[in-house]
């Protein structure tokens, strides 16, 4: 059983993992993918803890405060059908002050449903394996 500590550790180390590429102009991750892309770090917690990539079109999901504002939709990542792990809503668009929610506490369900809007727009997102 995977806990909020382990989850926390993984944000951290993709935090460690960080590198400007100036060819490019941004921030990457030295293990591939692009930190300014929500779907790129929430494949790696996916794929490091068995979870899976969640997300949902702004549009169709006018609740979320994470959205339209920022782009047309946000991915993250769901272990255990109980936690939320958004590295890009903490770390690069800091949205929110916890990059793990716990589904099972109620103060972090409300927190979700601010940032991520009704859980009935949440889709399953294809993402290519490394």
């Amino acid at each position: 059983m995977t806990s909020v500590r382990q989850l926390q550790s993984f944000v951290d180390a993709l935090r460690a993992d960080e590198q400007y590429d100036s060819d490019v102009g941004h921030w990457t991750f030295r293990s591939g993918g692009s930190c300014c892309c929500c779907t790129d770090a929430a494949a790696k917690v996916a794929k490091a803890f068995g979870g899976r990539v969640v997300g949902y079109l702004a549009a169709r999901n006018r609740s979320a405060r994470i959205g339209a504002a920022h782009c047309e939709g946000h991915d993250f990542a769901l272990v255990e059908n109980r936690f939320i792990v958004d590295y890009w809503a903490f770390h690069v668009a800091r949205l929110t002050t916890k990059p793990v929610l716990d589904l099972n506490s109620r103060e972090d369900q409300a927190l979700a449903r601010c940032l991520y809007g009704d859980a009935d727009s949440w889709e399953d997102v294809a993402v290519a394996s490394e």
